[in-house]
């Protein structure tokens, strides 16, 4: 018999007793029916049970539904995955802690701190009756890699399920000497690697499917040929950055019990040559069904920013001889993350994206700017990062965006080419700016999806302004797109001595 039912069996007695009627206040009966529609139906009528489906086992747990939103105690949770829930000193916060790990909640507040590092979620937890209740959806993405399972919410079966394998990179080994290095990763199973060595002395493996302790894998102490390693854990693949003396290169070799990297002084040919940019990646942004930016007499910022993307093309193989990669080489569409592993799959040095920028509903905007990677300060960079993100909503498979830019911006690897592409995207709007007759805007930052995601120095240019009819037409002349083309070259040329000289120190 639901408590529900039996409260509504008291409040009948209490109401067909004509003594109690006759004797009770109304405001006596008012109480207790407001006790039991504010207090005791809510939670028992909006009170679900969810099957939990954890390795094997079946667990039934009690849910809560509020408005469209399916929520779980917090307590229930931690004894699922074997953890404790612990409330902090004031009250004011829970946390669940599992296997080491700390999740901490405050209620109402989409903010989460997993480990010490503050993640902000869809949907924020929340207190009833003094009990924490945790969003079923958001399980997932907080507790998956820290207890080492998949976990995935079903709301119209009200199934939670929770399975996969647990950390299947157990530990590392490190032995001989200057002259030869072995880094030995234990593991369970083949895994598929993918390696990239960046032109700063650095090697980075990327293990997809890996799941592992970051901590275990970072040390700062020198070691042979290694300076320091960092171990990262991403949301489908694990990473580790090993940072190497100068002269030095790697070997990855694997099977399914253990991955080995062996570094040894490179060849004396290539420590003579000296480390050069030799691979530029250009990227025309948008084509194919994501027309970019349209001005109000029709022209598209697709098929500007192509012509422009094949002018520096021509420049940068004629006379720098460098190899160039283009994301596109015609009007089609290529996902922001598709552009991002073109990059990764050349070993790009530099990445450079080209755009057509616009205002709607500031037709006298105007000017050439160019952006590096980093949190939008001003509210115009901010409206040109989101439109320029927009085409994720294009794309047939949208990549998971739960991380947010400030995790992006503390990936070990990528924040060695903060500093590089700000100088860049300085030299590029330099060359740029004193050859085209409008508003040099300057350089500016923003979280733009398609330099998030790239290990080498990578700037947005946004050349002109097609919703201002002066620069529509001046962006329509092969004259202007030249001089822009030439100096997005002459600012990479420049860029390339500089940096050369700075890495062969």
């Amino acid at each position: 018999m639901s408590l529900s039912y039996k409260c509504l069996c008291v409040l009948y007695t209490f109401v067909v007793n004509r003594s109690f009627v006759i004797s009770a206040s109304p405001r006596c009966i008012l109480f207790f029916v407001f006790l039991f529609f504010f207090f005791i139906l809510p939670y028992d009528s909006f009170a679900k049970k969810v099957e939990v489906l954890y390795q094997g086992r079946t667990i039934s747990i009690q849910g809560l539904k509020r408005g469209k939103v399916d929520y779980l105690f917090g307590a229930e949770w931690a004894r699922v995955v074997g953890g404790t829930l612990v409330w902090d000193g004031n009250g004011r916060s829970f946390s669940i802690q599992v296997e080491g790990h700390e999740v901490v909640f405050i209620p109402e507040n989409p903010f989460v701190r997993v480990d010490g590092s503050l993640e902000a979620y869809p949907l924020s937890s929340r207190l009833e009756k003094g009990e924490p209740l945790i969003p079923f959806e958001i399980l997932g993405d907080l507790f998956d890699l820290l207890i080492g399972r998949d976990i995935r919410w079903f709301p119209s079966k009200r199934r939670l399920v929770v399975e996969g394998s647990p950390r299947n990179i157990r530990g590392v080994n490190l032995r001989g000497d200057l002259l030869k290095t072995e880094v030995i990763l234990k593991i369970d199973g083949p895994l598929r690697l993918e390696t990239t060595t960046t032109e700063m002395g650095r090697l980075i493996l990327r293990i997809e499917g890996g799941r592992m302790r970051p901590e275990e894998f970072t040390f700062s102490q020198r070691f042979g040929a290694l300076r320091k390693m960092e171990g990262e854990q991403l949301d489908r693949s694990a990473k580790i950055l090993f940072h190497l003396e100068k002269g030095f290169e790697g070997k990855v070799e694997s099977d399914s019990e253990e991955i080995r990297i062996t570094f040894t002084p490179m060849p004396k040919e290539k420590r003579e040559k000296g480390i050069q940019l030799e691979v530029i990646v250009l990227d025309p942004g948008h084509g194919g069904k994501d027309p970019g930016a349209v001005s109000p007499k029709g022209v598209k910022e697709k098929d500007i920013v192509l012509a422009i993307a094949k002018k520096v093309k021509r420049l940068l193989e004629k006379r720098l001889k460098v190899k160039v990669v283009m994301t596109r080489n015609k009007d089609i569409f290529i996902p922001l993350s598709g552009r991002a592993e073109i990059a990764e799959k050349t070993k790009a040095d530099l990445f450079v994206s080209i755009h057509c920028n616009a205002s709607p509903k500031r037709r006298r905007s105007g000017g050439v700017e160019t952006y590096f990677l980093s949190v939008a300060k001003t509210d115009w960079a901010r409206a040109v990062e989101a439109r320029e993100n927009a085409v994720l909503l294009l794309e047939e498979h949208p990549q998971k965006t739960t991380a947010t830019l400030q995790s992006i911006l503390s990936d070990m690897a990528q924040i060695e080419f903060l500093n590089e592409s700000s100088h860049l995207a300085e030299m590029v709007q330099e060359e740029m700016a004193k050859r085209v007759p409008i508003e040099n805007r300057g350089i500016n930052q923003a979280g733009f999806y398609v330099l998030s995601h790239n290990y080498c120095p990578a700037i947005l240019v946004e050349t002109a302004f097609l919703t201002n009819a002066k620069e529509e037409r001046l962006l329509k002349q092969r004259k202007f797109q030249e001089k822009i083309a030439e100096g997005i070259y002459q600012g990479i040329k420049k860029f390339k001595s500089v940096y050369e000289e700075r890495l062969n120190q």
